[in-house]
């Protein structure tokens, strides 16, 4: 069930039968739109209607591989929300737990979906600022390194970062990485100078090391993240991609918390380097309330003592 053709195969013959029907990550296109959109046109207008949709979910280790939803028109939303009951939940807060669920109901082209599938979901936004904010190659902003160490590192050693949180949650863990093993993770994504990822992190001459320090309690993000979707693209004359991202939060009921534009450039050996990011302005953009900025170097202190 970790192929997606065979999920396709679901949803489609789903949709033969009559069925709305798509896949829980949003990367096939809904079946019977049609009457998705009637129902969205009647609670525009204010009149009852019914609607099913089937969604199917990654089976591997999943309770509910098929959820099937039954809707009313209701406040004109069209990121649907919901409850469920759970026993242990209940036992622990009293009360029902809040559910929420986006569904893309218009298609997107193919080579969209494939390149956020490739370059922009293996990032996304769960503990990095690498979509949040502006920079590029000439100016790497606030781009935050050792967020993406952390995020990079499995993905080239295949194996989890072996520089944890110290076992007594009040103390904090510092590393020093050889300068050879932290900068080969960091510009196998990036095309940047030694100089300048020394400017952005602590780096001590001395020892040729990096200095790491894990997140730890105090830097815990909320467990709620948003999710890309690739619009559009455009191919450009230096070989480089320009990719137009939406920022899909359904927890805060948003379709569109903001949007931003990655440029990439696809490399020989199937590789990547990403170029730049820069948010797109628009007053109607959110803030990015799911992440939570590291601890600087004066809050690090003042929570763990001065580093020995």
């Amino acid at each position: 069930m970790g192929d997606l053709e065979v999920f396709r195969s679901i949803v489609n013959r789903l949709g033969d039968n009559g069925y709305a029907a798509i896949d829980a990550k949003n990367q096939i296109d809904m079946t019977e739109v049609e009457q998705v959109v009637r129902f969205c046109e009647k609670v525009g207008a204010k009149e009852e209607g019914d609607l099913t949709i089937i969604k199917i979910n990654d089976l591997e280790g999943a309770l509910d591989g098929i959820v099937k939803y039954d809707l009313r028109t209701k406040d004109g939303h069209v990121l649907f929300s919901g409850s469920y009951y759970s026993e242990e939940l209940y036992v622990l807060t009293l009360s029902d737990a809040e559910g929420y669920i986006a569904f893309r109901v218009q298609p997107l082209d193919g080579k969209c979906r494939e390149l956020n599938r490739q370059y922009i979901l293996p990032v996304s936004y769960e503990r990095n600022n690498m979509f949040l904010v502006d920079w590029n190659e000439a100016d790497f902003g606030d781009l935050d390194f050792y967020d993406l160490y952390d995020l990079f590192y499995p993905k080239i050693n295949n194996q989890h970062i072996p520089y944890g949180m110290d076992d007594n949650l009040g103390v904090g863990a510092v590393y020093r990485i050889l300068k050879e093993e932290f900068e080969s993770v960091i510009k196998t994504y990036f095309n940047i100078e030694s100089d300048a990822l020394k400017s952005k992190t602590i780096f001590h001459s001395e020892d040729e090391t990096y200095e790491y320090k894990p997140r730890g309690f105090f830097e815990a993000e909320y467990p709620e993240y948003p999710f890309p979707e690739v619009v559009s693209y455009t191919e450009n004359e230096d070989g480089t991609i320009t990719l137009t991202v939406q920022v899909v939060f359904p927890y805060k009921s948003l379709s569109k918390v903001y949007a931003h534009e990655v440029v990439i450039r696809p490399l020989d050996n199937g590789g990547v380097q990403y170029v730049s990011n820069r948010i797109i302005p628009s007053e109607d953009n959110y803030e990015a309330t799911w992440h939570k900025p590291r601890l600087t170097e004066e809050q690090w202190e003042e929570m763990y003592g001065v580093p020995e």
